[in-house]
């Protein structure tokens, strides 16, 4: 993986459905498997990505690492804050937050 990666966006998908349903990721008990898929995951913690909603994605990346996958929280954790840190400085209230950097020239918004 490299900075600025299009397998971030994916590998929140995968991690979504690793959160949502386990059971459905059974080969997950063959540990070689398992440990492949927790390095390719936590890939995410050490590359650049733009600083917008695609903080999401290692925030719910670094879930599925700790909650399903065993990955220590103390592994994980200063990931986490600092991705939510920066997301909530993009917070514009009423439940918007911008998607980057907000300024007359881009005013880009999700709900």
């Amino acid at each position: 993986m490299r900075n600025f990666d299009q397998k971030m966006v994916e590998m929140e998908s995968i991690a979504y459905a690793i959160l949502l349903r386990p059971e459905w990721f059974s080969y997950l008990d063959d540990e070689i498997a398992r440990q492949n898929l927790i390095a390719w995951l936590v890939q995410i913690n050490h590359r650049k990505m733009p600083q917008t909603n695609w903080l999401w994605f290692r925030v719910l990346v670094n879930l599925a690492l700790y909650r399903v996958l065993g990955v220590p929280l103390s592994e994980l954790k200063e990931d986490i804050d600092d991705s939510l840190y920066a997301l909530d400085k993009l917070y514009l209230g009423q439940g918007w937050s911008s998607d980057g950097a907000w300024s007359d020239e881009r005013k880009q918004a999700d709900y």
